[in-house]
């Protein structure tokens, strides 16, 4: 049952978010103006890029392109012949990629527009930031060389290889790089047509115009539509299960066995094989591009995510941040499968103490704060304190990562055998966004009675996120909708006002000398 909020239970909700924005907003609100610098390159920076191959020629004065010529050793011949024109693609497209930052690639188009260079020179992919994954991005920008814009470009898997025809070029994708690599293809695409139209033969540029400058979203959607099917399956037996929670709570047993297979759902399908891992990159991302003006399209290239996330943004209205937390994220669900092994096993939760506990949580939003100020103030920091999730090394990577990372991560993992989701409750940034987000919550959906807090603690003992405050309300912005308070409320064997009115008076009756 769904209960409203009273409006004076939302008191401690504003102090706390007046306490987060206090120091921070002014500082985000400064810190527009210069946020969004991305290194440009200069007529020496181009020619270093190109070498020997090309030689560069001064800026033309109306449009931010540099005239390429083929060097000619041969006096005789005169002068060098041109080849075309080389360009940036932030001065002419801006299309983000997952991290929500700008790129930037080199171009050469050639007069018949022939694509003659392509080089990612600049990119802040979280996934492709170091040195053994970098290169993969760079594989995939070189395969627009030697094509022409005449030709229909598309993006295929990463197990694919490279299909060229006379009329269609479909490239090889990159593994778990889709928003990334559509990113390059439209930013490469649509700069060059944008060149094409201002410095190329008219009739040629028409031609160009028939030719769907990179593959669609729609496409992606279309490609995934199995997984798709699967994925909201599973969400609408999810959102039956929570309205219906007395039912799937109504015996311990029963409410184990619904959630271990959903959490097995949640890291095998959601996470591993689908990599639908929600994570602060996606909030940053979203900062990034609403920051420089841009909306948030780029997201509908991984079908799964923006499912995912529209999914949370509505459950935020009606249950808060422990639809996700508690059940669709794919590390909350790695620790929390990670803590009943322990338990089989007979390790011991460390319960802290209450106002330790308290304390601890506002770990999360000193970090959540520093991550957000970092997008605005020191852009170039900001991915280096993202990888305080584990998400991506536990998850998107499978620990396959250098040691640093997976050594934090496994940390993370194995402190939930002793703290009952520790990473959750105390340090993950992404939960104090939602819990944030969660203000907005419209219902108590947790069912209470009036002798919960007084006398009744059983089901406060009993909550292993420490999310019910002594007097039996629920802190619903701690609470990762388990149902086990629920699965309490229902048990006339534990909850102490059920067995109360369980007991009945005794009826004594005299029967032939005898008392029954």
């Amino acid at each position: 049952m769904l209960h409203s909020v009273p409006t004076g239970t939302h008191t401690h909700i504003y102090k706390k978010i007046a306490l987060f924005f206090k120091f921070w907003c002014p500082a985000l609100l400064a810190a527009l103006i210069a946020a969004n610098a991305w290194a440009s390159l200069d007529k020496d920076d181009i020619a270093s890029h190109l070498g020997t191959h090309y030689v560069v020629g001064e800026p033309l004065t109306d449009l931010a392109v540099y005239p390429i010529f083929l060097p000619n050793n041969n006096a005789l011949q005169g002068k060098p012949s041109f080849a075309g024109y080389a360009f940036q693609t932030a001065d002419f497209a801006d299309v983000r990629g997952f991290s929500g930052k700008r790129m930037n690639i080199l171009v050469v188009l050639d007069p018949a527009g022939n694509l003659l260079a392509t080089e990612l020179v600049q990119h802040v992919e979280p996934l492709f930031a170091r040195p053994g994954t970098a290169s993969v991005l760079e594989d995939f920008t070189q395969q627009f060389e030697n094509l022409n814009l005449r030709q229909g470009i598309s993006i295929g898997r990463w197990s694919e290889t490279l299909d060229v025809s006379a009329n269609s070029a479909r490239l090889t994708g990159v593994h778990m790089g889709t928003i990334t690599v559509k990113a390059i293809t439209r930013n490469v695409i649509e700069s060059s047509m944008a060149v094409a139209a201002a410095k190329l033969d008219g009739t040629v540029f028409a031609s160009f115009s028939a030719a769907p400058a990179g593959s669609d979203w729609a496409t992606h959607w279309h490609s995934r539509q199995v997984e798709i099917v699967i994925l909201l399956s599973g969400l609408a037996l999810l959102v039956v299960g929570l309205l219906k929670q007395k039912w799937v709570s109504h015996t311990t047993k029963r409410l184990r066995l619904i959630r271990s297979l959903y959490l097995l759902f949640t890291l095998g399908f959601i996470g591993w094989h689908a990599q639908a891992q929600l994570t602060i990159v996606n909030v940053a991302a979203a900062l990034e591009s609403t920051k420089a003006g841009d909306n948030l399209s780029f997201f509908l290239s991984d079908p799964m995510t923006s499912i995912l996330w529209v999914f949370v943004g509505i459950t935020l209205l009606v249950w808060g941040r422990g639809t996700f937390c508690g059940w669709l994220c794919p590390f909350g669900a790695l620790q929390e499968i990670m803590s009943g092994i322990a338990r089989a096993l007979g390790v011991r939760h460390i319960r802290i103490k209450k106002r330790v506990d308290t304390q601890l949580k506002w770990v999360k939003y000193a970090l959540l704060a520093a991550i957000i100020s970092s997008i605005f103030w020191f852009p170039q920091h900001s991915d280096l304190l993202s990888e305080i999730e584990p998400f991506k090394t536990a998850i998107s990577l499978f620990f396959i990562r250098e040691w640093p990372y997976v050594v934090w991560a496994v940390c993370c993992v194995g402190l939930s055998a002793v703290v009952y989701r520790g990473y959750c409750r105390y340090i993950c940034p992404l939960g104090a966004a939602l819990a944030i987000g969660g203000y907005v919550r419209l219902w108590r959906w947790v069912p209470r009675r009036n002798e919960c807090g007084t006398p009744c603690q059983t089901c406060r003992h009993g909550c292993n996120y420490d999310s019910i405050e002594p007097n039996g309300t629920i802190a619903y912005d701690e609470c990762f909708q388990c149902l086990d308070c629920v699965a309490t409320h229902e048990d006339d064997k534990k909850c102490y006002p059920l067995v109360m009115s369980n007991k009945r008076p005794v009826t004594y009756l005299h029967v032939e000398g005898q008392t029954r």
